[in-house]
């Protein structure tokens, strides 16, 4: 028995009956073996509308919806490719049906503008409704949205959606009232809210800390700013970083480094101030403290490349079915020259990770490596699901390789950037996009059988 079949939803006024009506191909109809007349339930999102169902001899690949389950179902009037859902007893379900949440008016016009593209274009190629909605257009009474059309992005009322992906940049916007009553009315309505929140490096140090197979894994991190802490940790690794707790993009890192009780401090942009004394060194950073919470890690001495500092960002992402996680990309970032992070909003640049490892490693030795930062990297995504409040479905992992082979974890993110994504050629869609629709298509047909 055909379970899913994918429609492109038109809404006509020729077709007229009283009360929602959903329209389908009459082949379909038959084989569900239903009956005029009489109303199914059919939902989409987390609503459910008694809708007649009536069969109709187009063609095959559309279905048909007229204004009143439109109006119902807040539709948008452009043609929707979709999936109709039978659960074997004629309990119906349209979609799925995605809302990518942001904080920016104009996200689709800036950094994140491709991969939104992509992601809307697969979900629709996939029978997927996906829309881009910021937070101030997500109101009670009506959902503004923009899809994705052939030519353009159009700005249309959308449905309450079957999931969320949070895509709000900055913790204080995700903070903001508007932002923390949507997260609200998910909850209330018991719509999957992905990449749940923001959560800083203490809090994921301090989760990671307690399992000895990622421990080994960890540099040394104290969130104490006493004069005693700086010296015990420079004494012990002659380098030792300064960052903030809730710092992102690279922004705001200092690096300290010790020689004859001298200490030189190397800022985010390469600049560099010596012969500090530990004393006024702290005067110097005092005024930091007061203004946002830090932590000190113990300096790691990388490999690099043409005196350019590497790591490597490995994005994770969950698999529902398995209920585990797999790796869904990877590439190696070198900072620029002189620079202290990788990060590319600090002018770092993105290469394959073979390629980079290639001027270290052997073929063998490389395959290896990259299997050692496979499993770290999936078990450091089950533990922080395991201990973290929220669904998170993906993390964006930083790993960095030490002079003699050993990896360390560099950070974690709850919602890695899409601007370091090798881009797909024309016509193809990259990796981290297939997943995520994967993924949500998986959560709308299991929340169907359910």
């Amino acid at each position: 028995m055909i379970l899913n079949y994918p429609l492109i939803l038109t809404k006509t006024t020729k077709l007229t009956y009283d009360g929602p009506t959903l329209f389908i191909p009459r082949k379909l109809f038959r084989h569900w073996q239903l009956q005029t007349g009489i109303v199914y339930p059919i939902k989409l999102g987390p609503h459910t509308v008694a809708t007649f169902i009536q069969p109709h001899d187009e063609k095959s690949t559309f279905g048909f919806g007229n204004a009143s389950l439109y109006h119902m179902f807040s539709l948008p009037d452009t043609p929707t490719s979709l999936r109709l859902f039978n659960d074997g007893n004629n309990f119906f379900q349209l979609g799925p049906v995605m809302a990518v949440l942001t904080h920016d008016p104009k996200a689709t016009q800036g950094g994140l503008a491709l991969f939104f593209q992509e992601l809307c274009q697969f979900a629709q190629k996939n029978g997927c409704l996906c829309y881009i909605i910021h937070t101030d257009d997500w109101k009670d009474h009506a959902l503004i949205g923009k899809i994705k059309t052939e030519t353009d992005w159009v700005s249309t009322i959308v449905p309450l959606p079957d999931v969320v992906y949070n895509r709000i940049g900055t913790r204080p916007k995700e903070k903001e009232e508007q932002a923390l009553s949507i997260y609200k009315t998910c909850k209330k309505l018991r719509i999957p809210y992905f990449n749940d929140h923001f959560f800083d490096k203490a809090t994921c140090y301090n989760v990671l800390k307690e399992k000895a197979d990622v421990f080994p894994h960890l540099p040394e991190t104290t969130t104490d700013l006493s004069e005693e802490a700086f010296a015990s940790l420079l004494r012990s690794y002659q380098t030792v970083y300064l960052k903030p707790i809730d710092g992102t993009e690279g922004k705001g890192i200092f690096c300290f480094t010790e020689e004859e009780n001298r200490i030189t401090i190397k800022r985010t942009d390469g600049s560099l101030s010596r012969n500090h004394t530990l004393q006024s060194l702290l005067r110097t950073l005092e005024p930091l403290f007061k203004k946002r919470p830090y932590l000190l890690q113990q300096g790691i001495s990388l490999r690099t490349l043409d005196q350019c500092t590497v790591d490597f960002r490995f994005v994770t992402m969950k698999k529902i079915k398995q209920n585990d996680w797999s790796v869904a990309s990877s590439i190696a970032r070198l900072s620029a020259p002189e620079r202290l992070v990788t990060n590319l909003a600090q002018g770092g640049t993105s290469l394959k990770v073979e390629k980079v490892l290639a001027h270290w490693y052997t073929e063998k030795e490389i395959a290896t490596l990259i299997k050692q930062m496979t499993i770290l990297c999936t078990k450091i995504s089950r533990y922080l699901e395991h201990k973290l409040y929220g669904w998170f479905v993906e993390f964006g992992i930083d790993l960095g390789v030490d002079q003699n082979g050993h990896l360390w974890l560099i950070e974690v993110n709850a919602k890695p950037s899409k601007n370091q994504d090798f881009i797909p050629p024309p016509g193809t869609f990259r990796p981290t996009v297939r997943k995520l629709v994967q993924l949500f298509y998986e959560i709308c047909t299991l929340s169907h059988r359910s």
